[in-house]
């Protein structure tokens, strides 16, 4: 059986994840990196 879906999904471009965190530090020169999810901020919550 054929899966069927909406062809309005046809125009969500894939999910491209983060670079590894070893990526970035190497890119950036940095020697700390601390990852955030992505319903994280580094401020804290809001209020």
């Amino acid at each position: 059986m054929a899966v069927r879906y909406r062809k309005e999904l046809d125009i969500i471009s894939p999910y491209v994840p983060g670079k590894p965190i070893d990526d970035v530090k190497r890119e950036l020169g940095l020697e700390r990196v601390i990852k955030l999810a992505s319903n994280e901020n580094p401020f804290g919550f809001s209020s």
